[in-house]
């Protein structure tokens, strides 16, 4: 049964400042309705949009200076929605000897949770002033950040920097991580770029005669991250290239498009450097050809697995999903070679009572791991995707206080496995109370996370501060006892 406010043609209500509680005048206002439309803030922040009935949308706000707000309001009478200011970051990034470092990009970074996993993500970019050096990063939330230098014109970047981060180190450094308030605006954070001219890697592309389209006749590296190691290298007429300040990693080679078309050529291999240099690697292409990869889900618990979604996302090109069939099986047709990561979810269906809240135990392709880092198809012969799904749960009720008894209104928690690591999440209501569906049995540390931050608990620092606030917990599967989680008293300083 629908709430009456469902009945409602539009939605209102006001937008204020997060941090002052000022109405904001100026925001411009949108849902992804039937009837959708864009509307503005008056001078005393209120707004009206018109919906379908019986419907509750997706409302966007945004305004110059703040975070964009995009949730679904809960009401559509009398809605209230909060912007965040956004924090800043601005400085200058020079070279060794002290010149503007033109031809750079900047990114912040963060931990992030992708099903269950920790993903070191980027979620702000800032391009170089050419003359001054100077950058901005804006629209970046409250939290802790490895701040990124890349090249963003790989053939004109200077041939004695790697991509670093903040410090000059090849990978994230907490000792130089930056943290930002709400509303901040960081200035004069100055970069000096640490030289690293890395390895060289020379070879042979056996029979190269290149592709029609783009770096057709060009050699890359590749890494997980999707970001170039180093600058792609020409092949030359006699077939041999050379790429040039390598840093250390592992890496795919690539001959010919990142996303080739079936009937081009191409080559890819993993390839590890370390701190030597690499002489007359030989690289064989082969003709792309599409393959059909077929795979099967099956529970943990046994029994039917029920409709799920499958879906596979390659580094450079659209992602592709397909459904299970009734025994579990399914089939993607004609993928090309490729990095594929792997995401697999539940079809929930609004008449199952509970809702069904399926989740991912493992995914391997062949006898290789791919829940995490994903599998490699090198277009030829493809190995069976087998995938362990759960339709149970830990389902855990209770009550969290402070060290006084108060209750912890409206707080968001985080429940992590200590065997695994894996999160769930949960929000209490006014009186404190919670519940959280959890994807394995086994004791879990407690935190309390701000609004926006379910990438700030998987911080190395937060997790170490706050891994004692609350006694651990133990749950197994099904339903567990109701519990009261009380704060530790913090230790007097």
């Amino acid at each position: 049964v629908c709430p009456a406010a469902l009945l409602a043609q539009f939605v209102d209500g006001i937008v204020y400042d997060a941090v002052s509680g000022a109405p904001l005048a100026g925001v411009s206002v949108s849902s992804n309705g039937a009837n959708a439309a864009l509307v503005r803030t008056d001078a005393s922040g209120h707004f009206r949009i018109q919906l379908q009935p019986n419907y509750l949308p997706m409302v966007t706000a945004a305004k110059a200076g703040y975070l964009q707000f995009n949730q679904r309001l809960k009401t559509a009478e009398n809605a209230r929605i909060e912007l965040k200011p956004e924090a800043v970051i601005t400085g200058k990034i020079t070279d060794e000897d002290g010149f503007p470092a033109g031809g750079a990009q900047l990114q912040a970074m963060k931990y992030q949770v992708v099903n269950g996993r920790r993903v070191l993500s980027w979620v702000g970019v800032s391009q170089i002033g050419e003359e001054r050096g100077q950058y901005r990063m804006d629209n970046l939330a409250a939290g802790r950040y490895y701040i990124r230098v890349y090249s963003n014109d790989a053939f004109n970047w200077d041939r004695r920097y790697v991509s670093q981060y903040l410090g000059g180190t090849l990978k994230p450094d907490d000792s130089n991580i930056v943290e930002v308030k709400i509303g901040q605006t960081l200035k004069d954070l100055d970069i000096h770029l640490v030289r690293f001219e890395g390895v060289t890697v020379t070879g042979r592309v056996e029979g190269a005669t290149g592709n029609a389209r783009g770096m057709g006749n060009m050699v890359s590296l590749t890494t997980d991250q999707a970001m170039p190691g180093a600058s792609p290298a020409s092949v030359t007429k006699d077939g041999t290239f050379t790429l040039r300040h390598v840093p250390p990693g592992t890496y795919t080679p690539r001959y010919g498009e990142q996303n080739p078309h079936a009937g081009e050529m191409s080559v890819h291999l993993p390839l590890e450097i370390a701190d030597h240099d690499v002489r007359d690697l030989l690289l064989t292409p082969h003709v792309v050809q599409a393959v059909d990869l077929a795979g099967q889900l099956q529970l943990r618990e046994g029994g039917p697995a029920g409709p799920w979604i499958v879906y596979l996302r390659p580094r450079f090109d659209v992602g592709v999903s397909t459904h299970t069939d009734a025994d579990g099986s399914f089939l993607f047709k004609g993928l090309l070679p490729e990095h594929y990561a792997v995401q697999v979810m539940n079809e929930r269906r609004p008449t199952d009572n509970p809702p069904n809240m399926g989740h991912v135990v493992a995914v391997l392709y062949g006898d290789q791991d791919a829940q995490e880092k994903g599998f490699d198809l090198d277009g030829i012969l493809p190995k069976p995707l087998r995938i362990t799904a759960s339709n149970l749960l830990a389902n855990l009720t209770g009550t969290i206080v402070d060290s006084q008894g108060a209750p912890l209104a409206n707080a968001n928690l985080c429940f992590q496995s200590t065997n695994s690591g894996l999160q769930g999440h949960a929000s209490t209501n006014d009186k404190g109370s919670f519940r959280a569906l959890l994807a394995e049995p086994g004791e879990y540390r407690v935190y309390v996370i701000d609004a926006d931050a379910a990438a700030t608990v998987v911080d190395d620092e937060y997790m170490k501060t706050h891994q004692g606030d609350f006694p651990m917990v133990h749950v197994a599967l099904g339903d567990n006892p109701s519990v009261t989680l009380v704060r530790n008293p913090r230790p007097s300083q």
